[in-house]
């Protein structure tokens, strides 16, 4: 399995709330782009550019989050990529919520 390189999202808008292992965007700000992640799986989600160290992280889509009665898509859930967590052990326990506005 070979990794792709998706387009790195810039976290500079991104909301991080520590305590609940919670890291929350909008996709308007963020410029959202799901991309494939392996060249041998479908698996979608993102490559996030930290806007402090400059570093790339990725995120695999956990769940596409919509509107029980409506249909409408509320958002999304991601969860860092084994090789994130290898990179950046403090990740492990984070989701990233970013917003469909």
């Amino acid at each position: 399995m070979a990794l792709l390189h998706p387009t790195p999202t810039n976290s500079q808008g991104i909301t991080t709330i520590p305590e609940k292992g919670l890291m929350i965007g909008e996709a308007s700000e963020m410029g959202l782009r799901l991309e494939r992640l392996y060249d041998d799986a479908c698996d979608v989600g993102i490559a996030l550019r930290s806007h402090k160290t400059g570093e790339v992280s990725r995120w695999y889509l956990l769940d596409t989050i919509t509107d029980p009665r409506e249909g409408e898509l509320l958002g999304w859930m991601f969860k860092p990529c084994s090789e994130t967590v290898a990179r950046f052990p403090q990740l492990a326990n984070f989701q990233l919520n970013v917003i469909n506005d």
